[in-house]
């Protein structure tokens, strides 16, 4: 996991679409479009070429059932937006437990964040049936997540504090660990940044699990 992925961006769930919604133009992304000002549209598909060159070499899309159990129809390749350039959402290991599990904590924030903002996209883009049905999933899940950034926030200083003792335990981490520590806890700061827009924006559309 590295930072930027963050850039952003009920019951047995029917298919969400036939397929993922395509991008209009190449290197125009779906995560992008909620960009009035055209700069910065461009500035944030420029930071989406970048982010995607360097994850997708080293990472595995991130499985929707990993937020709740009742988004497993979207694991697959072809439903899974976090497949996708447009909403890439890479997962890895590293090989120490205390990193890894901080990791997946992480990682799951960062994946409702994201499929927040994926939710609004479908919203807007006419497909308000699907948005919904994903809303009254990811709505009682964000809530959730509100309560459990600060003890992210925790955990992740305790990782930091110890990171030297659990490189002398995992010496083959040496040169990558600090880093992904630190991008750990940018995107944790990134999570509490993001986490009001997210709750706002896939409220309405839950009817009320919000």
């Amino acid at each position: 996991m590295v930072n930027l992925r963050s850039f952003f961006g009920a019951i047995a769930l029917s298919s969400i679409s036939a397929a993922i919604p395509l991008t209009a133009d190449a290197g125009e992304y779906q995560s992008c479009s909620h960009h009035d000002d055209a700069a910065r549209k461009k500035k944030c598909n420029k930071a989406q070429d970048k982010y995607l060159a360097k994850n997708k070499k080293g990472t595995k899309p991130y499985k929707p059932s990993k937020i709740s159990p009742q988004l497993a129809h979207l694991d697959e390749k072809d439903q899974n937006p976090f497949a996708t350039d447009d909403w890439y959402l890479g997962t890895q290991k590293v090989g120490a437990k205390p990193i890894d599990n901080l990791l997946g904590e992480v990682d799951r924030a960062v994946a409702l964040i994201k499929m927040s903002r994926y939710i609004g996209y479908l919203n807007s883009n006419g497909q308000k049936d699907e948005a919904v049905k994903l809303a009254k999933v990811v709505a009682p899940e964000l809530k959730a997540l509100k309560d459990l950034v600060p003890t992210l926030k925790q955990k992740a200083s305790n990782v930091q504090s110890k990171l030297p003792k659990i490189i002398e335990k995992n010496p083959a981490i040496a040169l990558k660990a600090p880093g992904i520590v630190k991008n750990l806890l940018a995107d944790i700061a990134t999570i509490t940044k993001d986490l009001p827009g997210a709750v706002k924006a896939v409220g309405p559309l839950a009817k009320g699990s919000i």
